[in-house]
């Protein structure tokens, strides 16, 4: 898969690049909704980090593939945001998302 830009919009604003996701992995299943999990870094000067605060429930997200047009490989919307420590990363935030397909 080419390099991957996460992308969210709050409030039906402008799109938004999240510059400090660690990794993404896009799940595809026949006949079941398409899937997102986003790991984002959680960096901050104090204890209120808002990262954290960015990501709310059916927060729209999306990934495009890098490559000649930037074609879109995953449209959705936040289902759940898990705060989290790693090892070598610090406090991330693990975000999972569904395409639109989950409301039918």
């Amino acid at each position: 898969m080419p390099a991957s830009t996460f992308q969210f919009r709050p409030s039906g604003g402008a799109w938004t690049t999240e510059t400090q996701y660690v990794s993404l992995k896009i799940e595809d299943q026949l006949y079941f909704p398409m899937s997102l999990e986003v790991v984002v870094a959680n960096f901050g000067t104090n204890s209120f980090n808002t990262r954290e605060s960015t990501y709310t429930k059916y927060l729209e997200v999306r990934v495009l593939l890098e490559g000649d047009s930037n074609k879109i490989g995953f449209y959705g919307k936040v289902e759940s945001v898990e705060p989290d420590y790693d090892s070598t990363y610090g406090q991330i935030i693990k975000i999972t998302a569904r395409d639109n397909l989950q409301e039918l």
